[in-house]
């Protein structure tokens, strides 16, 4: 018993360090965005010359000196669109560890995690990673669209070789798949709940 309880006592301790990473992440990231908004020659004298390649997936990209002063010329709305999706997902992390120590909570205190209404926690962390997961992945499609529509996509090849030139759209099915496993976590924990009610009438 008395190891469940160090158990808990470090996992909630763990989740109050990344709870607290994921803030620092978001006040940096808004400011960063924010001094782009008011400040846009501070951003661009900073990290003029300093980006030289794009990434898109697998693909990487050396600008050259033409290449750089394009992107230089958008550097601050490329930096908003970057962040955005970022921001999205320290938010969602913020709000799953806030369930995440009221969910560990009954164990640190040394009582069962079947109390009444633990499985509602559960049941809100998941759609909590489920509807944070999915912004996020929309959010990062319609960023890395605005990135392409910006710097112009057909810059980057030779358009004497190529008529058209298509993007195709992938997503990631991850955030539906780790919420499924979430909401499943929530009804055994639901039924967990029943018993131990029949169990505590019972005595």
């Amino acid at each position: 018993m008395n190891k469940m309880i160090n158990t808990a006592k470090f996992i909630n301790a763990f989740v109050k360090v990344i709870q607290i990473l994921a803030i620092i992440a978001i006040i940096l990231c808004a400011i960063l965005c924010i001094t782009s908004l008011i400040s846009p020659s501070t951003i661009t004298n900073f990290l003029t010359n300093s980006v030289t390649r794009l990434h898109f997936g697998s693909m990487s990209l050396e600008l050259n000196d033409k290449g750089i002063a394009l992107l230089n010329d958008n550097i601050n709305q490329l930096i908003i669109l970057s962040i955005i999706p970022s921001i999205i997902m320290m938010i969602m992390i913020n709000i799953g560890c806030i369930y995440a120590k009221k969910i560990i909570s009954p164990i640190k205190n040394g009582e069962t995690p079947f109390y009444q209404g633990n499985h509602q926690n559960i049941f809100k962390l998941g759609w909590t990673l489920l509807i944070g997961g999915l912004l996020q992945e929309l959010c990062m499609q319609i960023s890395f669209n605005s990135m392409i529509n910006i710097m112009g996509i057909e810059n980057f090849f030779n358009t004497n070789l190529i008529s058209n030139i298509t993007m195709n759209q992938s997503y990631s099915l991850s955030p539906v798949l780790v919420s499924v496993v979430v909401f499943l976590l929530g009804y055994i924990f639901k039924y967990g709940e029943q018993l131990q009610k029949e169990s505590d009438e019972t005595l």
